[in-house]
């Protein structure tokens, strides 16, 4: 490359550092705006009601002790899609208290914009005692074919992130497309 050829791109690079520097100064100046017309207005968002009851329960423990003697038993569908917070306050409310079952599929999360991480399932473990866990690898909502891709996907992942699922229904094919970033 001749000289010229670098100082364009030097300009290229800082002329896009620039750019983003703008950008993040608009999103942080949208942000505290959206946050002040929301206090102004008396407004909340989806992921404060978890946090207001996670204070609840926090500042007054006899709520969580009223909801402790009325269930005995706590299902919890989908919990992959629990985020820290909900885990927390799930903890709060039934740890020393009723049976607790959470039942999901830890290699599905698709609300990562609502926080939820992979880890779900490792949090509960450490939130209850003496957790039991019981695996079902048998789908009813997959083919054969479907479930033999998606175990040959995960073949390359750690042992604990494999997929290991049958299925008991023939399919027909399945057109996999793979993309290698190199």
């Amino acid at each position: 490359l001749n000289a010229h050829a670098v100082q364009d791109e030097e300009k290229k690079r800082i002329n896009q550092l620039l750019c983003n520097a703008k950008l993040r100064e608009l999103v942080v100046d949208l942000s505290l705006k959206y946050y002040q017309l929301r206090e102004e207005n008396n407004l909340a968002e989806y992921g404060d009601f978890t946090l207001y009851a996670l204070k609840l329960i926090h500042d007054y423990p006899s709520i969580a002790e009223e909801y402790r003697k009325r269930f005995r038993y706590v299902f919890l569908d989908e919990y992959q899609d629990t985020n820290h917070t909900q885990g927390i306050l799930i903890k709060l409310l039934f740890k020393n208290g009723p049976t607790v079952t959470a039942v999901g599929d830890p290699q599905q999360a698709i609300y990562g914009f609502r926080g939820t991480t992979p880890g779900a399932f490792d949090y509960f473990k450490s939130a209850f005692k003496d957790v039991k866990q019981l695996n079902l690898p048998e789908t009813f909502r997959n083919k054969k074919n479907i479930v033999d891709l998606a175990n040959h996907i995960t073949e390359r992942l750690p042992e604990k992130d494999r997929l290991s699922l049958r299925s008991r229904e023939e399919g027909g094919k399945v057109c996999a497309l793979i993309y290698k970033n190199k």
